[in-house]
């Protein structure tokens, strides 16, 4: 089967890099934490956890519903899936947890630490994670047509759009004051 098209003129591998760059930058921010305001430390976590929740989040999901089942079936690795599947779950336990140290701890004693520790193991999973994945997409590309690999990619990017769009339309209509369900402190 002739070579599909090149995963770096794709959506998916701006998708990539644009994650790539933003775990960086998040791993930068580690490194700064105990020097930062209260404040400082706060906008940080809003922005963290909008990253995740709403950038990441539905990247995740996409990947799950379009690339997933294409490695397990071109590859014949369905193992493959599903340490990505696994590596997911985890980066979403991660992400509640920081959220809920957010709201639960902020200010305490050991926050810092305790911060610090948490984006620490998110951000060596993701970059570990992202490294892994690009892997396996080139692998997955050299066994598309061309054709095959501009749909999976076409996909994909309707995927993440259309989870992206889920997600906005939950959080309107997500309950708010006292009686609301427990959700991440994003607005």
């Amino acid at each position: 089967m002739p070579q599909g098209g090149d995963l770096a003129a794709t959506g998916l591998a701006r998708d990539l890099r644009r994650l790539r760059a933003r775990v960086q930058v998040l791993s930068g921010c580690c490194d700064t934490l105990g020097g930062l305001t209260w404040g400082a430390i706060d906008a940080m976590m809003e922005e963290t956890l909008s990253f995740l929740v709403l950038e990441l989040g539905p990247y995740m999901t996409a990947t799950e519903l379009v690339v997933h089942p294409e490695i397990s079936a071109r590859l014949g690795r369905p193992e493959v899936a599903g340490q990505m599947l696994f590596d997911h779950r985890c980066v979403r336990v991660l992400t509640a947890q920081l959220a809920e140290l957010r709201v639960s701890d902020a200010a305490g004693p050991d926050y810092v630490s305790r911060l610090r520790a948490g984006l620490g193991a998110l951000c060596h999973l993701l970059h570990e994670h992202l490294e892994a994945e690009e892997t396996h997409l080139a692998t997955l590309q050299s066994r598309l047509a061309a054709a095959e690999a501009a749909d999976l990619y076409s996909r994909m990017d309707a995927a993440v759009h259309e989870q992206t769009a889920l997600l906005l339309r939950a959080r309107r209509r997500a309950p708010s004051g006292a009686d609301a369900e427990p959700r991440l402190p994003l607005s």
